[in-house]
């Protein structure tokens, strides 16, 4: 079964680059270390370990739903958490529905988790459903 859960707060690369400074992005790098930041991919091949089908672009049946201002993160060895910021709040069934289809989770934080337009983005995390707990939180 897909698990989503949606944090309800106040409602390629490098993106982290310059926001060194963001209190959002430290608060954020604070909780979920020890991440890195990967060259990999930001899609969900990068996230299940998959080997990519596709050369440059990211195909659209691997971006998740609201894939804007992605990031690809390293969380310990060969386990990676793929960070999206849209401008709204995906839909919470067509993420589902990715999660399913590529066997993820995701994690749906609300404006005041966001660090890359802090209170104007949302904040979701989509990580491999192999990990245990409930995701990098």
């Amino acid at each position: 079964m897909t698990a989503i859960t949606v944090a309800r707060g106040a409602l390629k690369m490098p993106l982290w680059r310059g926001n060194e400074g963001n209190a959002e992005f430290r608060r954020w790098l604070e909780r979920v270390e020890p991440l890195s930041e990967s060259a990999a991919y930001c899609c969900a091949h990068s996230v299940v370990g998959k080997t990519h089908q596709h050369e440059r672009d990211v195909a659209d049946d691997c971006k998740p739903p609201g894939f804007d201002h992605p990031s690809i993160w390293n969380l310990g060895y060969r386990q990676r958490v793929l960070v999206c910021q849209p401008y709204g709040c995906p839909d919470e069934a067509e993420l589902a529905a990715f999660d399913a289809r590529w066997g993820t989770r995701s994690v749906i934080w609300g404006p005041d988790e966001s660090w890359y337009l802090p209170k104007g983005t949302w904040l979701v995390e989509t990580y491999s459903s192999d990990l245990p707990g409930k995701g990098i939180r």
